[in-house]
């Protein structure tokens, strides 16, 4: 993340952003197993929570719930990424765009019905849930002042 590796454009490339009342780069949905930084946008931790941070954790949650779900469905359908792929990072990336323009064509084709995951693939992904909710340090400043942004942006909506 640190070197852009995935080219995730800059808050000054963002031209939708002129329309928008605060402006924060593209960032991923984590959990308390990742860093905060300006790219990864993760929860409070802790129980003793302000209203506005205990409705940001909800927003983001939310938000967790709908990748993993997206992530649950793109597991039934191409099973390599049930397990580490054991390739180079510029692969992974082709395997991953691969499997993002199947889905999208056979959304076209077939429609949006939801799949159901398996017993099985929901045990899955909740232990993994349970594995990763560990708060790291290291937490960047930047990541830090987009949170609070967020919070205050949530909070008057």
């Amino acid at each position: 993340m640190d070197h852009n590796f995935l080219d995730i454009p800059s808050i000054n490339d963002q031209s939708n952003q002129a329309n928008q009342e605060i402006q924060v780069p593209y960032f991923f949905v984590g959990d308390g197993a990742y860093p905060l930084s300006n790219n990864i946008m993760k929860p409070f931790p802790g129980e003793k929570l302000t209203r506005k941070q205990l409705l940001f954790n909800q927003k983001l949650s939310r938000a967790r719930a709908v990748v993993e779900n997206a992530f649950g469905h793109t597991c039934q359908r191409w099973e390599i990424f049930y397990t580490p792929i054991k390739t180079l990072p510029k692969t992974v990336i082709k395997i991953i765009k691969g499997a993002c323009i199947l889905h999208n064509i056979i959304i076209d084709k077939e429609g949006s019905e939801p799949l159901t995951l398996s017993s099985e693939d929901e045990y899955m992904f909740r232990e993994n849930a349970l594995y990763r909710e560990t708060d790291v340090a290291d937490d960047d400043v930047s990541g830090k002042e987009i949170r609070d942004s967020l919070v205050e942006y949530f909070s008057k909506k």
